[in-house]
């Protein structure tokens, strides 16, 4: 069975055009510091795990967010909108199908995970083969409606020692003079408000700008699929055998008297068998006596 990946880390979140911020879980070692702890030389265990620091990265973070149906709801003109609810991010797997962009934007962007395990270029990737894959570091997330028990506590263990209230942790990019990096954000994301049939969007989250592009297609593996691979039979053919248990068990049938056939010494030749007679297991075989000479 596929794991999803463990938890320890979590920032919040809010991109233009979503009513409401929410947290995202990281992968351990996936999620860079915030600007306060990268001023001051903390490590990230400093950071994410002991402060528990929710603000945004001071590095250029991917993910990739999917929205499922229990977050949506329709409108009065029977578009899809969000619903007006807490929600949370949830951890997945990697998908099987992930299409990105489609606008050319994914052209500077970091190679996809298919090209990197080939240790082939970004140009190669990005522009010889136009690839739109998300970046290899890219994490994968759904979200769905928060639950009264989901939270911080969910994914580290609750410390009694209090903590300073966090500056900059509202998932906003910290705001710059003219709020120039605001503008050019929307600028170069899409209108969230407009559902895209995927309901899947590739965001570029850091603390100076958050970025977000709806996706083109995006395929998890099936979960009934996997649990007919899970729920194998105890005494299941080896692979490549085929799938009918009626043929199974025939064929099960066939060997276990075929087994039981040589263990009664029926396998062995006829001019064997009357010089050394079939001996038990345990039991052990004595040699012929020697011929005697006729002439002595």
């Amino acid at each position: 069975p596929i794991k999803k990946p463990d938890a320890t880390q979590i920032c919040t979140v809010h991109p233009y055009g979503m009513p409401r911020s929410f947290d995202v879980p990281f992968p351990e070692k996936r999620l860079p510091v915030c600007d306060r702890c990268k001023k001051n030389y903390r490590s990230r265990e400093l950071c994410r795990q002991r402060d528990g620091h929710k603000a945004l990265p001071w590095q250029t973070t991917y993910v990739v967010m999917t929205l499922t149906d229990e977050v949506l709801a329709k409108g009065d003109d029977g578009m899809l909108i969000y619903a007006d609810i807490p929600i949370v991010a949830e951890l997945q797997e990697m998908p099987e199908l992930c299409r990105g962009p489609s606008d050319g934007s994914m052209a500077s962007e970091p190679i996809c995970p298919v090209c990197k395990e080939k240790n082939y270029t970004r140009d190669h990737c990005r522009n010889t083969l136009k690839h739109t894959t998300p970046p290899y570091q890219s994490i994968y997330v759904k979200l769905v409606p928060k639950l009264a028990d989901d939270g911080e506590d969910k994914y580290r263990p609750h410390k009694k020692k209090k903590r300073k209230a966090e500056e900059n942790a509202d998932g906003k990019p910290t705001q710059v003079d003219d709020n120039q990096a605001e503008e050019e954000s929307k600028v170069k994301s899409d209108d969230l408000l407009l559902i895209h049939t995927s309901k899947t969007f590739f965001a570029t989250i850091s603390s100076k700008k958050i970025t977000t592009k709806w996706c083109e297609q995006i395929q998890y593996p099936e979960v009934s699929a996997q649990a007919s691979q899970q729920q194998a039979p105890a005494n299941s053919m080896p692979q490549g055998m085929p799938h009918n248990p009626y043929l199974q068990t025939q064929l099960w049938d066939a060997f276990r008297a075929g087994a039981q056939w040589a263990q009664s010494g029926g396998g062995q030749m006829p001019g064997y068998q009357m010089q050394h007679p079939a001996n038990g297991y345990g039991q052990e075989s004595k040699p012929p006596a020697p011929a005697k000479n006729a002439n002595v």
